[in-house]
Formats: structure tokens, sequence, C-alpha cells
């Protein structure tokens, strides 16, 4: 998203509430200030012209807000800061392994080799310090890298900044379910909304789309650490997971502490079949036989938690290969 196309989204919000300031405007500015009605008892002749003032009062504030955005969009004003002052939005909802990818090393190239991010983030002020409102990538490429961050400053309420985050988050491609729902669970937690139906209606989206991706981020952390990467975790697993947490928990539980233990790298699927597998039908993930001269002479399986096996008929394998077989199963263990 250009810096035009996020400062018309700005413009939407503000013109929602012109009281906040935009990017470094001059705090004096009369447009600036609040319009919100006064209280107090009014003759309905006198409450109708107040309301009148105040409306036209409102409307030249939006429009003043529009015309300082349509300049901002145009020649943004911009200050480097250190990125040691800037802090991560409390709402950040990039997974970690976002930043551990052959794409992010890419963009971090970029950024060096431009001598900083050319497009501004946007930052709100927090006491001394600065909190990221959109442009985490960015930011943390700057931080990493040891460069200043150049960014747009605005003041905002905490209602402010979620709503532009998530407008932001919600263009991305790669946007997960996880990472979507933690956010979301975050702002109902911490009090920002009172329900998943509320925040829906605030964000725009459906409750059961905000009810299913935060079904993902409410699984349970011993099910959440099993996966290398929870972005990875798809709606239907987190129900059917959901759905065995009910029926059954220390069964869950049970197959949760087995998996971690096995210490293993297994896939996301694989981890998703060994903790809802019917115990009722095979325990037999996979199963292969092992030929010689066209006949079966034997197996090797692996079990649904993991354990493999090799079998093979007297006669087979001699002593040797029996001590080659032992030297070529040790080397291939932990691998």
């Amino acid at each position: 998203m250009s810096v035009k196309d996020r400062m018309n989204m700005m413009k939407g919000i503000l013109a929602d509430n012109p009281s906040k300031k935009i990017p470094e405007a001059e705090a004096s500015d009369g447009a600036l200030m609040s319009t919100a009605p006064k209280k107090g008892t009014q003759t309905a002749p006198g409450g109708m012209l107040a309301f009148r003032s105040q409306l036209q009062q409102h409307e030249a504030t939006v429009k003043s807000l529009e015309a300082k955005l349509a300049q901002y969009a145009d020649g943004v004003r911009t200050i480097k800061l250190e990125a040691s002052l800037v802090d991560e939005s409390k709402w950040a909802n990039r997974h970690s392994s976002s930043f551990d990818t052959a794409a992010f090393d890419r963009f971090k190239d970029e950024i060096a080799h431009a001598g900083g991010n050319i497009q501004p983030i946007l930052v709100r002020p927090v006491a001394s310090r600065y909190e990221v409102v959109f442009g985490h990538r960015r930011f943390k490429a700057c931080k990493l890298l040891g460069l200043p961050v150049l960014a747009m400053i605005a003041e905002m309420s905490d209602e402010e900044l979620f709503t532009l985050m998530d407008r932001e988050n919600r263009e991305r491609a790669d946007l997960s379910p996880f990472e979507q729902g933690e956010m979301w669970r975050k702002a109902i937690d911490e009090g920002l909304f009172s329900s998943a139906r509320q925040l829906a209606s605030h964000v725009g989206v459906s409750n059961v789309h905000v009810t299913q991706c935060m079904s993902v981020a409410r699984l349970p952390s011993f099910v959440l650490e099993l996966f290398a990467n929870p972005t990875e975790i798809q709606v239907r697993w987190a129900k059917a997971i959901n759905d065995q947490l009910q029926a059954d928990p220390e069964l869950l539980t049970d197959r949760s502490a087995k998996i971690k233990a096995l210490g293993k790298n297994f896939s996301s699927s694989k981890i998703f079949e060994m903790l809802v597998r019917d115990d009722k039908g095979s325990t037999k993930l996979h199963s292969s036989p092992l030929k010689h001269e066209g006949k079966v002479v034997g197996k090797i399986s692996r079990g649904a938690d993991g354990e493999v096996s090799v079998s093979i008929k007297p006669g087979f394998l001699s002593v040797a290969a029996f001590s080659n077989l032992e030297k070529l199963l040790a080397d291939l263990i932990g691998k």
C-alpha cells in the first residue's frame, strides 16, 4: 500500500474523530479543535441552532483535515527516528517466523542498499518513545541493520491504532488465521472490545470469521508449542482439535506430551494427524514392504506416535549386513 493510500485510510478514521492530530500538524490550529456538542439543557429552537452551528464547524474541520492530508499524501513530512526509541505495537500479529525467510532477507537487503526505508512507517508518540502503527517489517529490517527508521508521527487512541493496523493487516496476502486471530484475541482480552461480535462489527467482518480465526489463536499453549510455525494451522484443524479437547482433554494432553517427548520436527499436518487420530482404527500411518528378488522379506513401519520398526525374515540379513544397518540407522537418527 502506498503512502497516499495509507493517508486516505487515515482520513476516513480522522473524519470520524476530527479532534485527533495528523502527522506534525500545528497544535494551535483552530480547525483541529474538538466540536463535540456541549452538555446542558436548551430550548428546542436554541438547541437546533446550536446543533446546526456545531455541524457546520464539524464539516469545516473535516474539510481542513482533508486539505492537510491531501498535502501530506503528495509530500509527506517525515522524521528519522533511532530504532531503539521505537517499539512494536502491542497489537502486532506477525509471527516471528515471518522474519526468518528468504523473502524477508531480500527485503532487508533492499533496505540496506537504499540506506534505510524509503517508504515511511507510521508511529504514534507514547511518553518519550514511539509505537509502530504500520510498517512493522520496515521497522524490523531497520532495527536489525542498525539504521534509523523514516517515520510519520500521528497521535491517536488505542481504538484508532487498532483500526488502522487491522485494515492494513487484512490487505496482506500471507495473513494467516493464527496471526489475525491473535490480534483479535489480544484486543478482546485487553478490553478494547467487549466481545467478538462487537469487534466484528467495528472492523467490518462477519462474527463467524472472527470466531474461526480466534479459535486458532486460543488453542491451548501445549498444543501451539508443538507446531514450529503456528501460522500453518488451518481453521478446520483448530475445530477438530477443540472438539477433541472438549471430548477428552486428558487424551489430548497426553498425546501432546508424547509428541513433544519425541523431540522430532514433524510437519504441521503430521502433528495434526497425531493429535486427532482415531485410536479405533489403524495406528500405522505408514507401512512399506521390504523386497528381495521380487519377494517380500520384511517391512518397515511408522506408528502414529512416531515409533519406527523394521522387521526382516530369518536368513535374509547376514551378521555383517546387520552391523551395517545399525551404523546406517545410527547416522540417520536425529536428522
